[in-house]
């Protein structure tokens, strides 16, 4: 580097010799300060108290006063409605828990019906034709909202507040009067509504009942039921009979027209007189069991009575077999009509096929007209019954619906589970309940006090600028201020805080060995609106009355125009610029002339070449670098410089401060320190 020398020009053992107190030092340094929020909330409240303090009597005391004027007074009353239990003990154990579950949802549901839109509707129209002058805006809506309905066991409690005493108990007790009206009416509807419907249902089923009547009678003509049965029994039994007949002709013609010859004849004689012997033995012991079953009908008559089911049984048991005695005679009368009884010979076969023809074909005809008939029979009885079932149940239909409407004539308190009568009415409060203009007020204070809080932090949080030296508490660690000078300062104050500036830039450690053989280059600058020209201008002239060859240079390329003599501008270019003395005993090199040379045409090297030319005749060399948040030249001075000395100003803004200090710690080399001016009387570097 031009002009210099670093760690990187000396020998390697040379550099660590160096660099071993200096890592010391800044081992020793303190670490990067935690935040406090209790530190921030006094930094944003400093000289503001008096301003809360204010903002807190003047909103406190007039939110309190419009909260007490504003305020008024609350009247409230309540009703209560009773649920009273028909069965005694239903509130108390009992075995049927369902009956107390029942109870339950009786009283939910009631609660539920008092705080229900028709109820409050009624109750509207009865307190504006009761109080006519009442408000406009009252709907059912605004009047379920003003009434509180809590049910607590048996009990539905109804509480409201006002501001009228005598409008509160008016609503409550129009609530209930219509909630008992419509309770009546809907019960008196209900009744007559289910009433119309029954007996229009009854009268519905009693005509089908009649039609159904006729339905049967035309089924059924002169027979009933029980008169089909036994017809029909009858008739399948004729049925079997003559299929039994039709078979023994059929066989007795296949017999006579397949015999041959007389003896074949003479063995079909005897088969059929073989037969009719056993028909009448068989007779015989049917006979028997007819005159046995006789005797034990008549001993069961002695004992019980005819229609009693063993009576009953045994005449079917007789009826039984004397029909089947009858049949047998039938049996006989054929084997005799075929003339197997008689002598007949081969002269009147023929005779006998032409008999036996006729008997088949007779039999024939009578089975084709039992069985038409027995179908017809089974046809009415299948009619009938279904008929029947469809009476049964129509009746059965009719008899609900006259015991419903029995129900509903007969229906009285005791239909429903609980009865609801009125306990309390709603009684004019005398006394208010709430009287809000002190709460009001209270309010009103608490609540001012608290905006003032808001707005006075809310303000301190906003506000972007600078106001005190511990606002910077991020960046001192590693960037210490070196000097306050308060705004209100004395020029004997000011020249007090520039030799005490002077001072602290003496025993700021430096990132490396200095050269003593070169003057120690300090760089002033600035981040926002502080003023850098002055501050160093006199710090050059404090280095001065110390005794120390000084040069200060005005390199602010930014804000200070071309002048008539050389200076800097002439000394970028390559120039020799002889220094002016002043009477302080520092000298000066002022801004230059050459308007070529401007903030964005100087470079590193061409700085470092200017500042050669008088490194080895002064022990100082301060320079004016200007704004470091626009000023290029001002970046590359940081960076050149042994120290960077920033200017802070009250009221700069935050976020540039914070900007530039980044950068500083980016730039210098051997450190960095901030000055702070136009400091208040109650700054802490200025109190401490």
């Amino acid at each position: 580097m031009d002009g210099f020398r670093t760690d990187q020009d000396l020998p390697f053992d040379e550099a660590v010799l160096q660099a071993q107190p200096e890592s010391q030092e800044f081992a020793d340094e303190a670490e990067a300060p935690e935040f406090s929020p209790f530190g921030a909330l006094a930094r944003i409240m400093r000289k503001r108290w008096l301003v809360l303090l204010g903002l807190i009597v003047v909103l406190g005391g007039g939110l309190g006063y419009l909260g007490f004027v504003n305020g008024s007074k609350t009247y409230s009353t309540q009703a209560i409605l009773r649920v009273s239990a028909h069965e005694p003990g239903i509130l108390f154990a009992s075995g049927d828990d369902s009956k107390l579950k029942l109870f339950q949802s009786f009283v939910k549901a009631e609660t539920t019906y008092v705080a229900s839109s028709p109820v409050m509707e009624r109750a509207t129209a009865i307190i504006k034709s009761k109080m006519p002058d009442a408000d406009d805006e009252l709907t059912a809506k605004s009047l379920a909202e003003s009434i509180e309905i809590k049910r607590k066991e048996a009990l539905i409690i109804l509480k409201t507040n006002s501001k009228d005493p005598e409008f509160a108990a008016l609503k409550l007790n129009s609530v209930i009067q219509a909630f008992m009206d419509l309770k009546v009416e809907t019960k008196e509807k209900l009744e007559n509504f289910r009433a119309n419907e029954l007996t229009v249902r009854e009268a519905e089923l009693l005509a089908q009942l009649q039609d159904l009547n006729a339905q049967t009678l035309e089924a059924g003509g002169e027979f009933g039921m029980a008169s089909l049965v036994k017809t029909h029994i009858e008739k399948v039994t004729q049925i079997e009979s003559l299929i039994a007949r039709q078979a023994e002709v059929k066989a007795t013609l296949l017999a006579i027209s397949s015999s041959a010859d007389s003896a074949g004849s003479a063995d079909m004689a005897d088969q059929e007189i073989m037969r009719a012997t056993l028909l009448d033995r068989a007779l015989a012991d049917l006979n028997f069991d007819k005159a046995k079953r006789e005797a034990e009908l008549t001993s069961l008559l002695k004992r019980y009575a005819e229609n009693t089911p063993k009576v009953i049984e045994k005449k079917e048991e007789i009826a039984i077999i004397s029909s089947a005695m009858a049949d047998r005679r039938d049996q006989i009368k054929v084997l005799g009509q075929t003339g197997a009884l008689t002598e007949g010979g081969e002269a009147n076969q023929d005779d006998q096929m032409a008999e036996i023809s006729a008997l088949l074909e007779k039999v024939t005809s009578r089975l084709e007209t039992a069985r038409e008939e027995a179908r017809e029979l089974n046809r009415k009885r299948i009619e009938l019954t279904f008929l029947e079932e469809e009476r049964e149940e129509l009746r059965r239909k009719l008899d609900e619906t006259r015991h419903a409407l029995d129900v509903i004539q007969l229906e009285s308190r005791n239909s429903m589970p609980g009865l609801v009568d009125v306990m309390a009415f709603a009684l004019v409060p005398q006394k208010p309940a709430e009287d809000s203009a002190k709460m009001l007020g209270a309010g009103g204070v608490v609540g001012g006090a608290v905006l003032a809080i808001i707005l006075v932090m809310g303000y301190g949080l906003t506000y972007k600028k600078v106001r005190y030296t511990d606002d910077l508490w991020r960046h001192t660690w590693f960037m210490p201020i070196l000097t306050t000078i308060k705004a209100t300062a004395t020029p004997a104050e000011i020249e007090t805080s520039i030799h005490r500036l002077r001072n602290n830039i003496k025993l700021f450690p430096s990132r490396t060995r200095p050269d003593t053989r070169k003057a120690r280059i300090i760089a002033v600058n600035r981040f926002d609106s502080a003023e850098s020209g002055t501050l160093a201008r006199k710090l050059a002239d404090s280095f001065a009355t110390a005794n120390l060859r000084t040069l200060y240079i005005d390199a602010d390329l930014q804000t200070v125009a071309p002048q008539n003599k050389a200076g800097w501008r002439d000394l970028i270019v390559g120039e020799y610029v002889q220094p002016e003395y002043n009477e302080f005993g520092s000298e000066v090199i002022g801004a230059g002339s050459d308007a070529r040379i401007t903030d964005a045409t100087v470079s590193l090297v061409a700085l470092r070449k200017a500042l050669s030319f008088y490194e080895k005749d002064y022990a100082v060399i301060v320079v004016n670098s200007g704004n470091l948040d626009t000023g290029l030249s001002s970046e590359l001075f940081s960076s050149t410089a042994d120290l960077a000395v920033s200017v802070v100003n009250v009221d700069d803004m935050r976020s540039k401060v914070n900007a530039g200090i980044d950068r500083i710690m980016s730039l210098a080399r051997n450190g960095s320190a901030l000055v702070f001016t136009g400091a208040t009387g109650s700054d802490p570097a200025v109190t401490a």
